[in-house]
């Protein structure tokens, strides 16, 4: 009987280290970007970054960290969950603490705005309200994703603390499960999330009219008790680890914004109250008035409700602005530089310069709206779209395989990099270069209303496989008005 008992611990023993290894190294999927961002935390060299965001999906589609990264020098990264609440935030930022020891913790608000009774009263009776895409996921197994399983799912907490279980689907789907391990073993989490799609849709004008005649209601707009008591738990966290708060607000829908403004004034009001006392907190919200966030920044959202979502053009705005603050608020945090990891960091630190042969490529522009190809095209809006079509290369590298980027850069506070490009005419590149750079043709057609008014370059890069690039300005600048 006692031998039965001492094998029956042991095999026990086995199984759960076994699950503990399975769960810590193939069951978070990477391709999932709420579990995604908080793996990006453990995947980092330890106390590699200085700045730590967290938030909602409001946060994922607002802020891009690539371009925090650019134009501040600065390392730091996005841990977001749809539909969060404050309490998740909570023990978020203590996963944070364990790996990296940032100077500033950045939250972005929504969390506090949004209407919802799950962001106001997500603690009742003791227990933390679920949210669908939780970053309880993204955290490997220990004590601080087990109390927050704990407190969420009570007697459930086992079936939501190891992923081999909330996951089982992937037992059957080993297609998708071999996909994420094949991924996740050639790029790091941080790589992931930073070169996730950008969304570059704008809301359709029908939806325009749908939005203007919603009823949204303001007064479930308010910082409750127990948002209060999560604020009081973060800021407790910061005075022990010694980080400075910075709440952020990231601009919605101008029409949902107009409808529930006292409720945003409300929180506002009440936040700026919270914080007085305590020199260590800031508020940040963007030059950019709410009446100016049309359609043409909002991504075309499926349904029309109180939740809304920047695209490209209004991410990249935002991220510009809250850099320049970052840089001008918190000289103190630590600026590195290297060489580029992602093409934004390239693209902000670029001098405007012809480079030199090792970085250049080989390119040709053959259309651009006006076939003319002057050294400066002028665009009208009435056009409704750009057109541009071209090709360009390396001779030194595998051009097949390697990723190329065409971007239009205004200047060091707007640029949109476009990389979903589709095959060009390869005709006369074949007959001038080859056969072996017919892929190295593209075409792109843009809706100008991503773009702000202005004169801008064209510049084409590539990406290699070693992670290298190799770039060019055209020449040629087109001027939108």
């Amino acid at each position: 009987m006692k031998q039965l008992l001492f094998k029956t611990v042991i095999f026990s023993i086995i199984f759960l280290l076994l699950l503990f290894f399975i769960d810590k190294k193939y069951y978070r999927l990477k391709n999932e970007p709420f579990i995604n961002s908080v793996m990006s935390l453990e995947d980092a060299p330890k106390d590699s970054y200085e700045i730590v965001f967290f938030g909602s999906s409001h946060l994922y589609r607002g802020i891009e960290p690539a371009i925090i990264k650019a134009k501040t020098g600065i390392n730091n990264t996005v841990v977001h969950g749809g539909g969060t609440h404050l309490g998740n935030v909570y023990y978020d930022i203590i996963e944070s603490l364990k790996y990296h020891s940032p100077k500033l913790i950045v939250i972005e608000t929504w969390p506090l705005y949004s209407p919802s009774p799950i962001n106001n009263n997500f603690l009742k009776d003791g227990k933390m309200t679920p949210v669908k895409a939780s970053t309880l996921y993204g955290k490997k197994p220990g004590f601080n994703k087990l109390e927050q399983a704990f407190i969420t799912y009570g007697k459930e907490t086992p079936y939501h603390f190891l992923n081999t279980f909330i996951f089982h689907e992937n037992w059957k789907n080993l297609t998708k499960w071999k996909k994420d391990i094949d991924q996740s073993s050639k790029l790091t989490a941080e790589e992931i999330y930073y070169k996730r799609p950008k969304k570059y849709d704008i809301l359709d004008i029908d939806k325009v009219e749908k939005y203007t005649n919603f009823k949204f209601k303001n007064n479930q707009i308010y910082l409750s008790s127990t948002e209060k008591t999560y604020l009081d738990k973060i800021n407790k966290l910061a005075q022990k680890n010694n980080f400075s708060l910075l709440f952020i607000t990231v601009p919605v829908y101008k029409e949902y914004t107009s409808q529930t403004v006292e409720g945003y004034r409300r929180v506002q009001n009440e936040l700026k109250e919270y914080i007085k006392p305590y020199p260590n907190m800031s508020i940040w919200s963007s030059k950019i008035t709410p009446e100016n966030i049309d359609r043409t920044y909002i991504i075309n959202e499926r349904k029309i409700n109180s939740n809304q979502h920047l695209n490209n053009k209004g991410t990249t705005i935002i991220s510009c602005e809250l850099a320049d603050y970052i840089l001008e608020k918190y000289p103190q945090l630590e600026k590195k530089n290297g060489s580029p990891k992602f093409v934004e960091e390239f693209i902000y630190k670029t001098p405007n310069q012809k480079p030199d042969d090792l970085n250049s490529v080989v390119h040709k522009l053959n259309y651009i709206n006006d076939p003319s190809k002057n050294d400066l095209i002028y665009i009208d809006r009435s056009d409704k779209v750009l057109k541009i079509s071209g090709c360009f290369f390396n001779k030194k590298i595998d051009n097949k395989s390697a990723k190329k980027f065409v971007i239009l850069k205004r200047d060091d506070n707007f640029a949109l990099i476009f990389d979903r490009l589709f095959k060009g005419d390869y005709t006369r590149v074949t007959k001038e270069f080859g056969e072996a750079f017919s892929h190295s043709t593209y075409s792109k057609t843009i809706d100008l209303d991503l773009l702000l008014d202005g004169n801008y370059e064209i510049i084409h890069v590539l990406e290699s496989n070693e992670k290298k690039y190799f770039y060019e300005y055209t020449g040629y600048k087109i001027k939108i008005e």
